[in-house]
């Protein structure tokens, strides 16, 4: 039985401010669905720049350029969810202004969060 081989059909770059662990989600629970669904090798690799690699197995025939068209689209939705979330994050972790109106320093206390 021959060993599977996986080309490269297109590789998409990730953004530095993207976290690569929050991109992929645990046991890859992000990139998995879009390999299933595209019927493609979907991984990350970390070299620099770090990038995803969309694949297809040799010893079958390529997809068609929808089938990898999707999966870039999904991918990119991904990367674009990832990047809405970090800046959000990022926003929760910088100062808010109207805290300093009722005499705080202008960061929320892990109480003030919960309320």
């Amino acid at each position: 039985m021959p060993s599977s081989q996986y080309a490269i059909s297109d590789i998409i770059l990730i953004p530095k401010h993207i976290k690569i662990g929050k991109l992929v989600g645990s046991n890859d629970c992000n990139l998995k669905p879009i390999s299933e669904r595209t019927n493609t090798l979907v991984c990350v690799n970390k070299t620099h720049p770090a990038k995803i690699e969309i694949k297809y197995n040799t010893n079958f025939p390529p997809p068609n350029i929808n089938t990898i068209n999707e999966a870039k689209d999904l991918v990119n939705k991904l990367i674009e969810e990832e990047g809405k979330r970090a800046r959000l994050e990022k926003k929760k972790e910088e100062n808010i202004p109207f805290v300093r109106d009722f005499g705080g320093d202008g960061k929320i206390t892990k109480y003030q969060k919960e309320i």
